[in-house]
């Protein structure tokens, strides 16, 4: 059993073209559960050594781990559906014959080959050609035509080929791929030179061909949503920091595919803008209604070559830094020490501890594997124990990552107590739990007393009235439908974009109300779920990237679990309900100081609102 997948393993062929260097694969079917496999191998011996090879291995960024199982029930019969990308969940082979390679070893940059007739690098050139793939930095093809091995610049690369091209067919037959522990002499891995590049000119083709994949797929989920839904970005930050991400994975791209040999052309450039433009009309095509510029092709396309050049400049003077050490002396030619170079000022996070959320602690290996691990693990206290034991590695990766929460150490999204303890080492402030408890239901009440003097009309005070009755008939005395309305009508009155849905969604229909339609932004936000008709009552879920992250709260605790995860992970308020979300912050939970904010707005934009409903509040009081 193989788990934590990364993504482009999760398919059948691709699997069985990773592990069948390690024996003989019988079967491979991938469970219900995410990134998760079951190969079926042809003895014992061969399947542990594929877990020797393969476990607390990091394969296309997600460290593998797995366990020998023996066969169960759902082994004999496994439950069949269609994969995300079409492909069937179960795959049987028939394949016998000798092991190949008689070396086995866990992955490498270099790759061997081997072929049933005669193979010229001319037709390993071609293969890559054809593919998705970058092509080796290099090829030796040994006397007998048979076999060889090709030398990639990272095992990343070589990886990528392996999945890809392994067992495929070709004019001269089937090449068959494994790794291996050669290394190249050095006048055998020369590398790159334009003349290569040039046999691979046809990279700008298969780049525009797997645009998607390529460039949006490598970036964070904020853009890859953005550019599959066309968003018509109305923040200017918001804008900036997508496109920014969207034109750096571009260069990167470019950067590795040429292998900073040449740099790409004018008209190259142009194409690739071009490419944008049809990826991403709302940011990148002229003459699309937006808030902000758009460039034309030309601009653009020379916007990014002065982006690539000073790339290629800062990483020229970086590896010549490396090279003289001279540059690095404590003391100059004259015995005085050198003048200090001006540090970069860290970007400033609001609410949490600076020294630790900019930590410049690297992420260890093993630790990675150990909280990867958590996500199969059942018992909190166990769990805990390995993020109380590993809370720099923890914030590393959520500061890191470009999966969706939900994804994103599933096994710290099991109890809201880990988010709890987290916001704790984060912060150094305690849980919000209690301050939320204390505090909830009196702030309501100052809201409803605002509301009513602001909606001072007979339709508003019907709809209170029959709201009450509804709680107190429907819901036996419970006022936590009312309390819902209350907040969603102040997000309504101090936002004025929605009706509140989007900081607090009701997901089930309640009396003549529909259920509110799922959340179209990323943004974190409560849901509230009716159970149990018979008693009429609601537990809360805590929702984030579209997709549910903590459930069967109490309305305070998922709050507290709303801003535990806010901060935490540097999340800001859903826009439409920043302004009621904010203000709990800071009078209800009692968190939070005026050096900034987690709105859309300014901090003297967010605080002069709460200034001005604390001055109404306190003439409504008065009067009261």
């Amino acid at each position: 059993v193989l788990k934590n997948l990364p993504e482009k393993l999760v398919n059948c062929i691709r699997m069985y073209n990773l592990v069948c260097q390690y024996g003989q694969v019988e079967k491979i079917f991938f469970t219900k559960d995410e990134y998760v496999a079951r190969i079926g191998m042809k003895s014992s011996r061969e399947a542990n050594q594929l877990l020797k090879n393969l476990f607390n291995q990091e394969i296309f960024g997600q460290i593998i781990f797995g366990s020998l199982s023996h066969n169960t029930e759902e082994d004999v019969h496994p439950n069949l559906f269609d994969m995300e990308d079409g492909s069937p969940s179960l795959k049987e082979f028939h394949i016998g014959g000798k092991i190949w390679p008689d070396q086995m070893v866990p992955p490498s940059r270099v790759l061997q080959f081997s072929a049933l007739n005669l193979v010229h690098d001319s037709d390993l050139q071609l293969l890559f050609s054809k593919s998705s793939v970058l092509a080796p930095a290099n090829i030796v093809v040994d006397k007998s035509g048979l076999e060889g091995c090709l030398y990639f610049d990272s095992i990343f690369n070589a990886m990528d080929a392996l999945v890809v091209l392994n067992n495929r067919k070709t004019p001269t037959g089937i090449i068959r791929l494994a790794f291996s522990t050669d290394e190249p002499e050095e006048d055998l891995a020369p590398k790159p030179t334009p003349h290569n590049l040039a046999k691979n000119k046809d990279w700008l083709e298969r780049l525009k061909q797997n645009f998607s994949s390529e460039i949006t797929d490598q970036c964070s989920p904020r853009t890859k949503n953005a550019v599959n839904g066309n968003e018509n970005i109305q923040n200017q930050k918001d804008h900036r920091d997508v496109k920014n991400e969207l034109i750096r994975s571009a260069m990167g791209k470019i950067k590795a595919t040429l292998s900073g040999v040449r740099k790409p052309s004018k008209q190259e450039m142009r194409e690739i803008s071009i490419q944008f433009s049809y990826t991403y009309p709302a940011m990148f095509r002229a003459g699309t209604p937006s808030k902000f510029d758009i460039d034309k092709v030309d601009n653009l396309a020379q916007k990014m070559m002065d982006r690539y050049r000073g790339m290629m400049n800062r990483e020229a003077e970086v590896q010549k830094k490396a090279k003289d050490p001279s540059d690095d002396t404590d003391e100059d030619d004259d015995g005085e020490d050198p003048p200090a170079k001006k540090a970069r000022k860290q970007k400033e996070v609001y609410g949490v501890i600076a020294e630790r959320w900019h930590t410049k602690k690297k992420s260890r290996p093993e630790a990675k594997a150990l909280i990867a691990k958590t996500n199969e693990e059942l018992d909190f206290e166990k769990r805990e124990k390995v993020y109380e034991d590993n809370r720099e590695e923890l914030t590393i990766e959520f500061k890191s990552t470009k999966a969706t929460l939900d994804k994103c150490c599933r096994g710290f999204m099991k109890d809201d107590r880990h988010l709890a303890n987290h916001f704790t080492y984060t912060t150094g402030s305690p849980p919000l739990n209690d301050n939320i408890k204390a505090n909830l239901a009196g702030h309501i009440k100052h809201l409803e007393l605002f509301l009513n003097d602001s909606f001072d009309t007979v339709e508003h005070k019907d709809q209170m009235e029959k709201m009450e009755l509804i709680c107190q008939v429907e819901f036996k005395g419970c006022m936590l439908l009312k309390d819902i309305h209350i907040l969603r009508l102040a997000c309504e009155k101090f936002d004025k974009k929605g009706d509140g849905s989007k900081l607090i969604r009701f997901s089930s229909p309640l009396f003549s109300h529909q259920p509110d339609p799922p959340a179209t932004s990323p943004s974190p936000h409560i849901v509230a779920v009716l159970i149990d008709n018979a008693e009429k009552n609601f537990v809360f879920e805590l929702w984030a990237d579209h997709a549910k992250l903590l459930g069967n709260l109490s309305m305070s605790d998922a709050f507290a679990a709303f801003y535990h995860l806010c901060f935490c992970f540097n999340l800001r308020y859903p826009q439409e309900g920043e302004t009621v979300a904010d203000m709990l912050q800071r009078h209800v939970a009692l968190y939070g100081d005026k050096s900034g904010t987690r709105t859309w707005k300014r901090k003297d934009s967010a605080e002069k609102k709460l200034d001005a409903f604390w001055s109404k509040m306190g003439k409504l009081l008065a009067r009261n």
